[in-house]
């Protein structure tokens, strides 16, 4: 799979990676003007980390929905703040310009930022003490 690791079982196992490993194959993938592939990995990126978030928390994270409503659950949470399902929408749409590829390169540039600042604050969640678990 494109910008997944293995595992090295003799080492802790950081449930962050699999998402920025998505998020620099992005950065690959946008470099040599593949928008298409670019936003498959912006998208599995933040389906990644809000999927370790919600898992973390006890909550179902299988389906593209359960990770929508753990989205909305979060922004519950925490009250005022950015919008943790606007992000997450801006996520979705790279999911479909991964399928459709509508998104010219622009605007790609322009929304991803977006993408990167979701993952980090979805990982940014996850408590130092538990990082490997993260």
């Amino acid at each position: 799979m494109d910008g997944a690791k293995a595992v090295n079982k003799d080492q802790p196992y950081n449930l962050s990676e699999p998402a920025r490993n998505h998020l620099l194959a992005s950065l690959r993938a946008l470099a040599s003007d593949d928008c298409a592939k670019c936003s498959r990995h912006l998208w599995l990126a933040a389906r990644e980390a809000a999927a370790v978030v919600a898992r973390q928390r006890g909550w179902p994270a299988g389906a593209d929905a359960e990770i929508k409503d753990a989205m909305r659950r979060i922004d519950a949470e925490n009250g005022k703040g950015p919008d943790v399902v606007a992000e997450f929408h801006t996520a979705e749409l790279f999911r479909d310009n991964a399928n459709h590829n509508f998104l010219e390169k622009d605007e790609v540039i322009w929304l991803q930022p977006v993408v990167h600042s979701f993952v980090s604050r979805m990982l940014a969640f996850c408590p130092p003490e538990e990082s490997v678990g993260c």
